[in-house]
């Protein structure tokens, strides 16, 4: 998150429509995690930020006990492959419930403003392992 600039105030003074989408989704996130207890859902880059800014929120945290039933248990230690398979599979739960697909472009654009010609991005494989950032991902039709 820090390499991506999510942490600096100034990204989001302009860009309040990707917060919003991040809030929106962390709330539908909630309702799947909800609505299938005992499955390991994982969170998209986007729910992440909202999940890691709620849970600074101490008391609103705790009180998802009430609203959804349980206190999200949020594990940044799960291995890549376990993490990729549940990944997918949230992918077709999200998709299922909700009807829209769960991956969206949200992309961020690199900041230019740095002077750095290197992109904070990079892609990984389902092993873990940084493909080089020249390699073009693939495109949404």
């Amino acid at each position: 998150m820090v390499n991506l600039g999510f942490t600096e105030q100034a990204r989001w003074e302009e860009d309040r429509d990707t917060l919003t989408r991040c809030v929106v989704r962390y709330h539908h996130f909630l309702d799947l995690m909800a609505s299938t207890p005992g499955n390991f859902v994982v969170q998209a880059l986007d729910i992440d930020l909202a999940w890691h800014t709620h849970q600074l929120l101490c008391d609103s945290y705790r009180k998802l006990k009430d609203v959804i039933g349980l206190i999200p248990d949020h594990d940044d230690k799960v291995s890549q492959g376990p993490l990729s398979d549940a990944y997918d599979k949230t992918a077709e739960a999200w998709k299922a419930r909700f009807g829209v697909p769960y991956s969206i472009c949200g992309c961020l654009s690199p900041d230019v403003s740095s002077g750095s010609s290197s992109s904070p991005f990079s892609f990984f494989s389902k092993k873990g392992k940084s493909k080089s950032t020249s390699e073009k991902p693939l495109e949404n039709p």
